[in-house]
């Protein structure tokens, strides 16, 4: 059973999360990616569906 659980969506700065990450202990991390129709719709304005 997981004590605390945060999820972050990073555009730009992945030093500065890992930077403010360095100050915890960090157990485990999932990384999953945008898919390739997801960065299109972002990028031209399209709905994102993901919110």
């Amino acid at each position: 059973m997981h004590k605390h659980m945060v999820e972050v969506e990073i555009h730009k700065n992945l030093a500065k999360l890992i930077q403010t990450l360095s100050h915890y202990e960090v157990e485990d991390i999932d990384v999953t990616h945008q898919s390739l129709e997801e960065i299109f719709m972002q990028y031209y304005g399209g709905e994102h569906h993901g919110e």
